[in-house]
């Protein structure tokens, strides 16, 4: 065993020094970004929560941008097919960063719900041209790597912005005297601030040369949806089960265990290190058992961890499961994003992965508005097992659609 993961690594080593220049800048973009806004990943909740806002409107707040998502999915990605990958990337990032910004400045249930709806647009376009941005500047020989070291980088940068997302508002607390809303507020404004930063790497991502992508016309659809209706159903099934908890957890831990933002922000650091190492460990699942089983086996045995978390009241417990939870249940994330670019063609690769984003999103945005009320009302019981379920049916659905699938063979290569 220490042979084979000295081996991977060796391997890995050698294909990440082969990425292209505008992948280097496009992973480093990501990391920036992926800091700043980790910060709001693990704490606007809890902000809104000592503002004085319920899991009730929490849930119908992150449900808008999801919902909105959904409608502007479609535009969004023929919009990207026009202007150009880059120039959306390049619109979409200051968009998410400052929308953010200005939502840490309010609790104002109106002004709230309007960003939110900004800021789903601009979340659309940003997914728009990312992965398909990513694979135009990879080739097929390391585009495995690059996809798993995305979604690694992702995973780490969350780290360092958990980290100091749980330092920083004890530290304004200590200069300035603030409370811990207020101290919160301060973080999550800088953190958005951060963010943009991401501009600085990716405005040097060469431009597209060659015609502009044709207009993609109604007769279009048919093909693309062909080309991925069975990850838009999977898509539905497995944001259908996550909404119901995962937007919840950073609650979870605040209120059940009466945890300080400090300690959150370092219980999701080491999860985020956990997922990132996760990840990097996902093209040796491929080369080892194919690409279905590498997404299939660790979700599978990150169910009886999820169990585990809903029933603990023991933080040595409750903490060890939601880390190696979470790292088993995104595993296999990056092989689903290769499949589902390397199945499309170009022109269509901006509307394609928005479908598959907004289906997601259509079942996020249904849970995570039913799991507000059921958590205000109920608890958290319910929620947890209903994601259980949800999660089992959508293993059992993946294995029965790509059982059959040479994409998802076995390869030396990939």
């Amino acid at each position: 065993m220490p042979y084979r993961i000295a081996r991977h690594l060796t391997d890995y080593r050698g294909h990440v020094g082969g990425f292209s220049a505008d992948a280097r800048r496009l992973l480093l973009g990501q990391a920036l970004s992926a800091t700043g806004l980790a910060v709001y990943g693990v704490f606007f909740n809890v902000y809104l929560n000592k503002g004085g806002l319920g899991e009730d409107f929490i849930g119908a707040l992150a449900s808008v941008t999801m919902i909105t998502s959904v409608i502007i999915g479609i535009p969004a990605g023929i919009l990207a097919s026009r202007v150009g990958l880059r120039n959306a990337l390049l619109a979409a990032l200051p968009l998410v960063a400052i929308i953010s910004a200005l939502q840490s400045l309010t609790v104002d249930r109106g002004a709230l719900l309007t960003l939110a709806v900004i800021l789903g647009g601009g979340q659309m376009l940003f997914n728009a041209a990312l992965y398909p941005l990513l694979t135009v500047a990879s080739n097929p020989a390391d585009r495995n790597y690059v996809f798993s070291l995305s979604w690694a980088i992702m995973s780490l940068a969350g780290v360092v912005g958990a980290l100091v997302g749980g330092l920083m508002p004890h530290v304004v607390s200590l200069i300035f005297g603030y409370g811990e809303f207020h101290a919160l507020r301060v973080a999550l404004f800088c953190s958005a601030l951060l963010a943009c930063a991401s501009l600085l790497p990716t405005r040097h991502i060469a431009p597209r040369r060659g015609p502009a992508p044709p207009v993609v016309r109604l007769s279009a659809y048919s093909q693309i949806l062909r080309q991925c209706w069975k990850f838009a159903i999977l898509n539905v099934i497995i944001g259908l089960g996550a909404g119901f908890t995962i937007p919840f957890l950073s609650l979870y831990f605040s209120t059940v265990f009466q945890l300080r933002p400090s300690t959150i922000g370092a219980v999701f650091a080491v999860s985020g290190a956990v997922t990132g190492l996760a990840v990097l460990v996902t093209p040796l699942l491929v080369r080892r058992f194919g690409k279905l089983y590498a997404m299939l086996i660790p979700q599978a045995v990150s169910i009886p961890f999820l169990v585990m978390l809903a029933h603990s009241r023991l933080l040595m417990l409750s903490v060890p499961a939601f880390w190696v939870r979470g790292a088993l249940m995104n595993a296999g994330t990056p092989v689903m994003n290769q499949v589902v670019m390397e199945g499309s063609s170009e022109e269509h690769r901006p509307i394609v992965n928005n479908l598959i984003s907004l289906s997601w999103n259509i079942g996020w945005s249904v849970s995570v508005a039913l799991s507000g009320v059921i958590i205000k009302r109920h608890g958290y019981m319910i929620p947890f097992y209903t994601t259980i379920l949800v999660y089992i049916a959508y293993i059992i659905v993946l294995y029965r659609f790509f059982r059959g699938d040479p994409a998802m063979r076995r390869t030396a290569d990939t």
